[in-house]
């Protein structure tokens, strides 16, 4: 069953419109099982920028529809992307993503997105084929790394989550602001949750990620601006 989500506004004051309603993907972990990606060419950051047709700041707001075949079939999902920021290509205010996997089976690390998650997105548009149930959408040419996880810290910063280790050396400069939040790849117990409680009031959003996500590496953390000023 597909979860329908409707944010009403108050009731209080001056009437407003109600808010977009928006669909739950089925699950978020492929209910049969998990592939291994495997993936024909080999990115660097700069080649995927230039293969991109588009580079974006978005936003998932809806699941929209699935393909999901057997364990050798096609398995697709399409998310309905709200467009924040263009970095490349023709700007547009929403996009349909296409993201490899479906309620049957995902990739590993790469569970279904779901609605309110903000990424950096690096898109190529698809190909129209038969069993394609949209005109126009985009797809990830190097994967899941193609979509880097986006949080913010107290003063509205974003930061990209590198968990692929998928972006070159940038210098530590560009590693995250924080002091020794590199002790969070060698260190748990004690250690590391004080790093998380410092998180909690510098970045909360890095923290609550880090949480939910422990089953994770640790990312590398670099500012969306520093990563952009090299391609532009």
């Amino acid at each position: 069953m597909v979860l329908l989500v409707v944010c009403l506004s108050s009731c209080h004051g001056t009437a407003r419109e109600p808010r977009e309603t928006f669909l739950l993907p089925l699950v978020r972990e492929g209910k049969q099982g998990t592939l291994e990606g495997c993936f024909a060419i080999s990115y660097s950051f700069q080649s995927l920028w230039e293969e991109s047709d588009l580079v974006i700041f978005g936003r998932v707001q809806s699941w929209l529809s699935e393909i999901a075949g057997d364990e050798n079939g096609v398995h697709q999902t399409f998310h309905d992307v709200i467009v924040l920021e263009t970095f490349k290509g023709k700007p547009s205010e929403r996009i349909v993503m296409l993201q490899e996997g479906s309620s049957a089976y995902t990739y590993e690390h790469s569970p279904i997105y779901r609605h309110g998650e903000e990424m950096l997105l690096f898109l190529k548009e698809a190909v129209p084929y038969d069993s394609q149930p949209y005109e126009k959408s985009y797809w990830m040419p190097a994967g899941w790394p193609s979509a880097l996880p986006v949080v913010k810290d107290d003063n509205n910063v974003r930061y990209a989550l590198d968990f692929y280790y998928f972006i070159p050396n940038m210098g530590a400069e560009a590693n995250i602001a924080l002091d020794n939040y590199n002790d969070l790849y060698t260190q748990d117990g004690p250690k590391k949750e004080t790093m998380l409680e410092t998180l909690d009031r510098t970045m909360p959003d890095l923290a609550s990620w880090l949480r939910e996500n422990d089953d994770y590496v640790i990312p590398g953390v670099y500012r969306v601006d520093d990563i952009l000023g090299q391609m532009r």
